[in-house]
């Protein structure tokens, strides 16, 4: 993580489209989509994908929502370098 940190054209934007939390209102999920751009290390350009993700969230016993999993898949593969 440290190295996409570093990256200048590293970017993720999340875009939840549905939330739910459960009925004993312990667990809750967000569902959406993403756009993730970082520099290619072959090419040295900049590279967009694009994708869904899944994560879930337990309630801990101070009130605050921690993400226990999340999971994610590219639309896509990315474009190749040139």
């Amino acid at each position: 993580m440290t190295d996409a940190l570093a990256d200048p054209n590293w970017s993720l934007a999340l875009q939840p489209v549905q939330v739910e939390v459960s009925r004993g209102g312990d667990l809750g999920y967000t569902r959406g989509t993403y756009v993730l751009t970082a520099t290619d290390p072959a090419s040295k350009k900049a590279v967009t994908e694009k994708g869904r993700f899944v994560t879930i969230f337990r309630k801990e016993a101070d009130g605050s929502w921690k993400a226990v999993q999340h999971i994610n898949n590219a639309e896509a593969p990315a474009a190749a370098s040139r």
